[in-house]
């Protein structure tokens, strides 16, 4: 998953929305179909760290998807340069990370295609056992977090793992998406 977090003036961040949906997802469409990526999506913050808003894109190939963005980049630039602009003064820094997927109850190439309404993501900094963490989340968490899918409490669960292209701090995330309400 190449992930975007933005900061964004909470007075004016809706109109980021409208440029999501005018503008970047048809060009992150385009990218779906020449096959870069698998999906992507736009997530609005409720609670907890700095960042309001996400766009994510999800492939199974890193440079694929690392080329995805560079190609929805440069046509966003040399084709709605106003809106970037506008898009940019609202939304004015952001960190940009690169997740692997270390476990997960999607099976393979069906990471976040149907995502539901609402989801919850837990972000740690390990030190450098990360290793260790995921073979925590591999044999204590998942078998929990695969029943909870199996009973229906949750939709889907993934544990990230950051690769280290791009991004800062929290090396370790898990997601749990439902469609009820938190």
């Amino acid at each position: 998953m190449f992930a975007t977090y933005f900061r964004c003036d909470q007075s004016r961040e809706a109109r980021t929305d409208t440029i999501f949906t005018q503008v970047m997802r048809p060009l992150l469409q385009k990218q779906v179909a020449a096959g870069r990526i698998t999906t992507f999506g736009w997530a609005r913050h409720w609670v907890g760290g700095a960042w309001r808003r996400l766009n994510y894109m999800v492939g199974t190939d890193r440079d694929a998807m690392i080329d995805a963005q560079a190609a929805y980049l440069e046509d966003v630039q040399a084709n709605h340069a106003a809106a970037a602009r506008e898009f940019n003064a609202i939304c004015s820094s952001h960190g940009d990370y690169i997740w692997m997927s270390v476990a997960t109850s999607n099976p393979a190439g069906q990471l976040a295609q149907d995502r539901p309404a609402a989801g919850l993501s837990s972000y740690m900094v390990c030190d450098s056992h990360e290793a260790e963490a995921d073979e925590i989340i591999k044999t204590a968490f998942a078998p929990i977090l695969n029943r909870q899918v199996a009973e229906g409490q949750v939709n889907s669960w993934s544990g990230w793992s950051i690769a280290w292209v791009v991004g800062i701090a929290a090396p370790w995330c898990w997601t749990a998406q439902t469609t009820r309400a938190c």
